[in-house]
């Protein structure tokens, strides 16, 4: 059983400030603290039992930080998953980055999200290196903590049997040079109609999505479209990506939205325009293969074919409800 608590603060003014969100998992009864266990170094910038930070509102409107604590510290809490699988290594696991933060951006895969960075060195050099990103819904019926506490159990358990199946004879491919963090990726997706154009314009401050072998997330982003008939500027909405490795070179990406925005039509074709025609409303379905190395930095590219499905305006005559089009894709990602 997980049991979870607000650990309460010792003054009024003290409360405000911050707060702190207890986790407790259940290692300690079942496993000896005597057992052999492996090395573990924890070099992340929090203190060992914090697993975060986030922000909440107290007394509705008071934004303070809370303070994500375990019952153990990150380090014990691993030795004990090692322990209760009965793996032991003699190398040493280094602890680098554990973020855990909740990512609204997906609009079908809202969640929060335990990002990480471990690796395993031998003699005091690298051989091994683990990028984690472990997504967990919460359930019905589940408290915040319930949820903390199943999510980094999930991490405890990938990062064992990570561990269980590494072995230190085996070649290894080349350590990341770049430090495991939110990387800037902006890029346009450029549209070819049958009369005009579209350019989808996105931004991210992610951390890298394209390290496994799938991933989800999604991104902010500027509409623009034009014709002989109207021009429209909107906003993204509902946005979600799915990333899908296909080999070291190359990624394939679905990627779904809906668009708001307003509408500016052609007086030359319209006499009196109805009003709601002044509204834009419709939806972006592309598939498209990028080029995007593996642990890449820089200009990116790709192609596909896109879907554009109108809602508003109607303009019977002039603009189809569905579009089809060819993309093109050219972006950029920096370190």
């Amino acid at each position: 059983m997980i049991i979870s608590n607000i650990t309460a603060q010792p003054g009024f003014l003290t409360g405000l400030s911050y707060d702190t969100l207890t986790v407790e998992l259940p290692f300690d009864s079942l496993i000896s603290n005597s057992a052999k266990t492996p090395q573990i170094i924890d070099r992340r910038e929090l203190k060992p039992r914090q697993l975060g930070i986030t922000q909440i509102n107290k007394y509705m409107f008071i934004p303070v930080d809370q303070y994500i604590t375990l019952n153990n510290s990150i380090a014990q809490n691993l030795a004990y998953q090692f322990q209760q699988d009965s793996i032991y290594f003699a190398d040493t696991l280094v602890i680098d980055n554990l973020t855990l933060w909740y990512d609204s951006k997906p609009c079908l895969s809202a969640a929060h999200v335990l990002n990480g960075y471990s690796y395993i060195t031998k003699n005091g050099h690298p051989v091994k290196q683990y990028r984690w990103e472990i997504r967990r819904k919460k359930q019905w019926g589940e408290t915040k903590s319930e949820n903390f506490a199943r999510l980094f159990q999930q991490w405890l358990k990938a990062q064992a049997d990570s561990i269980a199946t590494f072995k230190t004879h085996q070649n290894v491919s080349p350590m990341e040079p770049l430090k495991y963090r939110r990387v800037f990726k902006s890029w346009s997706d450029f549209v070819v109609l049958q009369d005009g154009f579209i350019v989808n314009m996105n931004l991210t401050l992610d951390f890298p999505k394209d390290h496994g072998q799938s991933a989800i997330f999604g991104s902010g982003g500027l509409y623009y479209r034009q014709t002989s008939y109207l021009q429209s500027i909107g906003f993204y909405a509902f946005d979600q990506h799915w990333l899908y490795r296909i080999n070291r070179a190359m990624v394939g990406r679905l990627n779904s939205n809906l668009r708001f925005g307003m509408n500016k039509l052609n007086r030359n074709k319209f006499d009196q325009p109805d009003w709601e025609d002044l509204l834009m409303l419709n939806m972006g379905l592309s598939a498209a293969v990028q080029y995007q190395p593996l642990n890449y930095r820089g200009l990116f590219f790709g192609g596909g074919l896109y879907l554009n499905i109108n809602g508003l305006p109607t303009l019977p005559g002039k603009m189809k409800i569905i579009e089809p089009g060819l993309l093109f894709i050219l972006g950029v990602r920096l370190p």
